[in-house]
């Protein structure tokens, strides 16, 4: 209807109104008040009453007021189970709803527009399932009170009789004129046995129409409290004695059989909303609760598991179990002597119970389960209790979790699945608090390596882009448990790599690389231009190059910033480029200290405390990362003269020249390290070869790995900035 802004609110209010009042769950049991008064106005019936014309032959007179009893003895069940059909439809109308979104059949629409529309639609038919569901349950409490347990004839007044004798013109109602007391009573007996399942069967799809609705809200707002509200009534409905009604003997013979689908049903949606409840209460930080209801979850999905397990022995059979429940109870009135075996017959009986169990059963969403789903939602499960046990620093408690999380993944979606990699990462973590270093290189390096593998499968920009924010965390985790362990090789070299991803993100947030870019020269701000003129800068008139230079560099800027567009939002591109570079320095920086750790313990004479001496010696790690930290030269200098630089050309656009100074200066001092002859005489022979050997190479400049003459002009830029003119123009 295209109010898309109204939609969010109504669904609020709709959950706020629903929330406010009392249904048949939460009302406290009121039928002894109101069949001891007989006042009419107490009782709700499901279907209105319709005013009926008289015959003017028909001399017989109309009840008064009827009364309470006799208004529940008069209840049809057949017009209670179209009232929990109805509720069923609804459930189902909703269902559809979520099943078109899903395969979003709607694309020439605007989705915004789509989605809110069904939002509202769905909004509606929880409403009004959620109240037809409450409605029928509420008369069928009132057959079930355990005042009406003991019910005898002395109790059917004349008004109840002639009730039933105006009930109607159906065949049926022509039937009930005829019928006497103990004949009522024992139609009755036979209603509420009917009744029993129907009530349980309206308390489940009540209850399933309350998690949907918190599902709906959380679509809208995963921080509202109604969502929480509305899970935790959904199960105060399912733990409800209504919600339960069938007698105990019923559940003790047949809930293993006749009443299998209700029960598993049930099972299936407790450990569900339980799960959702301990779910969101973890993201909420509440892990003590958390962890109860992820219990109680797990419980029920246990329990399921063990029930279809066993599933196999059982016989279909019911026979038995009927007749000892016949024995047992009797419509609940088992010390009336108007209903004794003589008067209600065991195939009666027998029959009545199956038709209403199977009817019932009918109306649930599903009736069967299969053992691989719910030992997939158990792995889930148990996933969020690990994450909960690790959470209130219970390490031993979130392992067990978590392997026993690990090994039903594994059989379900293989050991080379995202989600495998998610719990080795996650067990890694946990070894890692345990100070379990060994342990938690081996999970790092197993997620890592399904990680990559997926990644480099990948075809999805967008997952290629998940993929690598977890595959970078990934990265940083394993090298930090290398640096405790003192195995420098391999922390740097995951931090390199580290960098190197970052820097590609980085890279798509960068302005447009001009020519000055390509040499190694734009540096991202205006060159500062010196206090100091220098005579022959006063006394030339013809050469003009160095003006040319400073003001095509600058006008060049001007142009970038101003002219040409940008594809990407400005907002969001320069907070992700802010982001990134933030990143980009916490990881320069702790490269550096690595090697400087590095290098310290070399000099000191303790080098064996590191595990590899060479880059690619004995690591997997290093096997299975495509980096350029492996070619040639000393790789641990390369990787510090990056880094320094890195840093150095950062500061630099912070405009903190001396700290950019002193980065550029670590990094000449390591390019001289890998290029000796970059600092010497340039005169010398060694020189002139080393000079006529880089001219026969091809030129491919790349930022992070600087050329001499890039670190010079950005530590010149520096020194101009800081007005040391001198050593500048050096």
């Amino acid at each position: 209807n295209g109010q898309s802004p109204g939609a969010p609110e109504s669904c609020m209010e709709v959950a706020k109104s629903l929330l406010s009042i009392e249904d048949a769950w939460t009302m406290k049991d009121d039928s002894t008040r109101v069949f001891q008064e007989g006042n009419s106005n107490d009782f709700s019936s499901p279907r209105p009453p319709r005013k009926r014309r008289q015959k003017r032959n028909d001399t017989r007179e109309a009840p008064a007021s009827a009364t309470s009893l006799a208004r529940v003895l008069n209840a049809d069940i057949n017009d209670l189970r179209t009232v929990v059909s109805v509720g069923r439809s609804l459930l189902g109308l909703v269902e559809f709803s979520q099943y078109i979104l899903d395969k979003e059949i709607f694309t020439h629409e605007d989705p915004d527009v789509v989605t809110s529309s069904f939002q509202q639609l769905k909004s509606s038919c929880l409403k009004n399932a959620i109240e037809v569901l409450s409605c029928s349950a509420t008369t069928l409490g009132y057959i079930l009170s355990s005042f009406l347990d003991q019910l005898d004839e002395d109790d059917l007044d004349e008004t109840v009789i002639m009730k039933k004798a105006h009930s109607g013109k159906s065949s049926v109602a022509n039937r009930k004129k005829s019928l006497g007391p103990a004949a009522l009573l024992q139609l009755f007996a036979m209603t509420r046995e009917e009744s029993k399942p129907l009530l349980s069967i309206a308390g489940i799809l009540s209850a399933d129409a309350w998690f949907s609705f918190g599902k709906l809200v959380g679509e809208l707002d995963v921080n509202s409290p109604l969502m929480l509200s509305s899970f935790e009534r959904a199960l105060l409905i399912l733990n409800s004695p209504k919600s339960v009604s069938l007698n105990k003997p019923a559940l003790d013979l047949l809930c293993e059989s006749l009443l299998s689908p209700l029960t598993q049903y049930k099972y299936y949606l407790q450990s569900n909303i339980n799960h959702s409840v301990g779910v969101c209460l973890y993201e909420q930080g509440d892990f003590d609760r958390a962890a109860d209801y992820l219990d109680k979850a797990s419980r029920f999905r246990r329990q399921m598991l063990d029930d279809l397990r066993g599933k196999d022995g059982e016989s279909d059979d019911h026979g038995s179990g009927l007749s000892k429940l016949f024995n047992a109870v009797v419509g609940g009135m088992k010390g009336n002597h108007l209903l004794s075996p003589v008067s209600m017959s065991e195939e009666l009986f027998t029959d009545v119970f199956k038709y209403s169990i199977g009817h019932g059963c009918k109306q649930l969403p599903r009736e069967t389960f299969e053992v691989d789903e719910l030992e997939r939602c158990l792995s889930l499960t148990l996933e969020y209790s690990a994450l909960t046990q690790h959470a209130g620093q219970k390490y031993q408690m979130a392992l067990s979790f978590f392997q026993e999380a690990l090994i039903l993944r594994t059989m379900h979606v293989g050991k080379h699945s995202l989600d495998v990699a998610s719990l080795h990462f996650n067990m890694g973590v946990v070894y890692d608090d345990l100070e379990q270093h060994d342990q938690a290189i081996s999970r790092y390096h197993e997620s890592l390596r399904i990680r990559l593998d997926q990644m480099s499968k990948a075809t999805s920009p967008k997952f290629i882009s998940e993929l690598e924010d977890s595959v970078l965390l990934t990265l940083k985790c394993l090298g930090h448990v290398y640096k405790l362990t003192h195995d420098m090789d391999n922390a740097i070299c995951c931090y390199v790599k580290a960098w190197e991803m970052v820097s590609k993100k980085f890279a798509v947030h960068q302005d447009y690389a001009d020519e000055w870019s390509k040499m190694g020269l734009r540096l991202g701000l205006a060159v500062p231009v010196p206090t100091v003129i220098f005579d022959e800068m006063k006394a030339s008139t013809d050469n003009e190059n160095w003006k040319t230079h400073f003001q095509m560099m600058n006008k060049k800027e001007l142009c970038h910033v101003f002219v040409e567009p940008k594809p990407v939002k400005p907002r969001r591109s320069r907070s992700a480029a802010s982001k990134l570079k933030r990143e980009l320095v916490r990881i320069h920086s702790t490269v550096m200290d690595l090697v400087h750790e590095r290098k310290q313990s070399n000099w000191d004479g303790e080098s064996g405390s590191t595990r590899n001496k060479l880059p690619g010696s004995s690591s997997l790690l290093l096997a299975s990362l495509s980096s350029t930290f492996k070619t040639g030269g000393d790789a641990f200098e390369a990787a510090l003269m990056r880094s320094s630089f890195c840093l150095g050309r950062m500061r630099l656009e912070q405009m903190r020249y001396e700290e950019a100074a002193d980065y550029l200066e670590t990094a000449l001092r390591s390019k001289w390290v890998l290029d000796p002859a970059s600092s010497s005489d340039s005169d010398s022979d060694y020189s002139l070869k080393s000079m006529s050997s880089r001219k026969q190479q091809a030129k491919v400049m790349d930022e992070d790995n600087p050329e001499e003459g890039q670190i010079y002009y950005s530590l010149g830029i520096c020194n101009a900035a800081l007005d040391d003119h001198e050593r500048a123009v050096r």
